[in-house]
């Protein structure tokens, strides 16, 4: 339909139009779209996750099922003796594995992204990769879960 629209209206002229007369093209074309909706009905499904946060405050409520998940990291990092190559590497795993203990996927928003720069950001200005975890539990759980809702 839309390259129907594009064709009629020569899509693939190689004039240069002016601005005027872009406005006016594009003005008709965005017509003719609304109208062709309009008299055609069309459904966009698109999958979406609900991350509520109830995983992560289950698993920052859960002493046991907490350190399995330190170790499982502990296990990743243990070989690297940079501290901050260690953070990287904790955020790494964070990212890929972060849906298993109910945290939202980093590229899903840009508030994710931003809490993930916000707290490695800070453990990487104090130097404490190895205890970046058990820092992220102190000081940021109301913020991951609220985040985690979002």
């Amino acid at each position: 339909m839309l390259n129907d629209i594009l064709k009629k209206h020569g899509d693939e002229g190689e004039e240069e139009l002016g601005q005027a007369q872009f406005a006016e093209l594009l003005q008709l074309i965005l017509q003719q779209t609304a109208d062709a909706l309009s008299e055609k009905h069309v459904v966009v499904i698109h999958n979406i996750k609900v991350v509520n946060g109830s995983k992560l405050r289950k698993l920052l409520g859960d002493e046991k099922q907490f350190n399995d998940v330190v170790e499982r990291v502990s296990l990743e990092t243990k070989s690297e003796k940079d501290e901050l190559h260690k953070t990287k590497l904790v955020r790494s795993y964070l990212e890929k594995h972060g849906d298993d203990i109910g945290l939202p996927p980093s590229e899903s928003n840009e508030a994710v992204i931003l809490l993930y720069n916000s707290v490695f950001s800070e453990i990487e200005n104090e130097k404490s990769g190895g205890r970046g975890i058990q820092r992220i539990r102190e000081r940021h759980p109301r913020e991951v879960c609220r985040t985690a809702r979002s």
